[in-house]
């Protein structure tokens, strides 16, 4: 019998934590996201690389497209896996820097670089981040 396929939406907040840890780390320095470098057995290890690759690149997408990050290469559709020069915008800086309406003591980046990205605990402080974005847009 075959596995039930997982929704993209089961990976989603672990791939934002995960591409926007490794920009927060190393703001204001651009940095080359490569999908080719991700570990997603971390993720999802009984999953597909090449469509947890593809769900990666599509989040990169997702979150320059939404402003919060920028890359060289956005115009090149050629290299779907790699985003060079990537850094956070001020819009992405600001949201990391961001405490949860929940009175966390620490901002969001701090939540997202002292947890490990794959754990239920970034997960969650994705999630937290993603709500109070949605909720400032309303």
């Amino acid at each position: 019998m075959p596995k039930a396929m997982r929704l993209n939406a089961d990976y989603f907040d672990l791939m934002v934590g995960d591409i926007l840890t490794r920009l927060y780390a190393a703001i204001p320095e651009p940095i080359d996201l490569d999908a080719t470098a991700v570990s997603f057995n971390a993720i999802a290890a009984d999953e597909d690389v090449e469509r947890m690759a593809n769900l990666w690149s599509a989040t990169v997408r997702w979150l320059a497209d939404e402003g919060y990050i920028r890359f060289a290469n956005a115009d090149d559709p050629r290299d779907d896996r790699v985003f060079a020069g990537a850094v956070l915008t001020t819009r992405g800086l600001k949201m990391l820097r961001q405490h949860s309406a929940k009175a966390e003591d620490r901002s969001f980046g701090e939540r997202l670089l002292q947890t490990d990205p794959s754990s239920d605990a970034a997960k969650k402080a994705v999630r937290q981040m993603l709500e109070q974005i949605a909720d400032q847009r309303d």
